[in-house]
C-alpha cells in the first residue's frame, strides 16, 4: 500500500483530521472563504448542474494538494462544510447540496447534517432539491 492510501484509509478510519494550530485553523479558514467568494451567486442560477460542477473543482483541488500526513478532501472538505454551516446564505446551502452529491460518503465530511443545520436556519431548500428525485436502490 502506497503512502496516500494509507493515508486516506487512517485519515477516515479515525474520523478526525489532525489537529492544526491556531494560525493553521486560521489560514484554512481564509481558504474556505476563498472558496465561498467564488459560489457567490449559485443561488440566482436555481442549477444542481452549478452547484456540482463548482463542488467538484473544489474536490479537485483538494486532491491535489499534498499536506503528507492526512487526506486532503478529509482536511479541506471538513473546514468548508464548517465554514458553510456558519453561513445563513442560500449560496452556502447551494455548495453544501453540490458537495453532498459529489463527494463520497466515505470521507465522512457532514455534507447532510450541514444541510440539515442550515435548513433549521429557516432558509429554503434550492427547488431543485427535492428528495423525491434522489435514486436509490430497490432490489437485485
Amino acid at each position: 500500500m502506497d503512502r496516500r492510501s494509507s493515508t486516506i484509509d487512517d485519515s477516515i478510519a479515525d474520523g478526525q483530521p489532525p489537529a492544526l494550530s491556531s494560525e493553521e485553523a486560521a489560514g484554512l479558514d481564509e481558504v474556505c472563504a476563498s472558496a465561498f467568494r467564488g459560489a457567490k451567486g449559485l443561488s440566482e442560477e436555481g442549477d444542481p448542474i452549478a452547484a456540482e460542477l463548482y463542488a467538484s473543482s473544489l474536490m479537485a483541488m483538494w486532491m491535489a494538494a499534498d499536506l503528507h500526513d492526512a487526506e486532503p478532501v478529509v482536511v479541506f472538505g471538513r473546514a468548508m462544510v464548517d465554514y458553510l454551516v456558519r453561513r445563513t446564505d442560500p449560496d452556502a446551502l447551494e455548495l453544501l447540496y453540490g458537495l453532498d452529491a459529489i463527494v463520497p460518503a466515505y470521507f465522512g465530511l457532514g455534507c447532510r447534517a450541514g444541510i440539515d443545520r442550515l435548513l433549521g436556519k429557516s432558509l429554503d431548500p434550492p427547488t431543485w432539491a427535492d428528495p423525491s428525485g434522489t435514486a436509490r436502490f430497490e432490489h437485485a
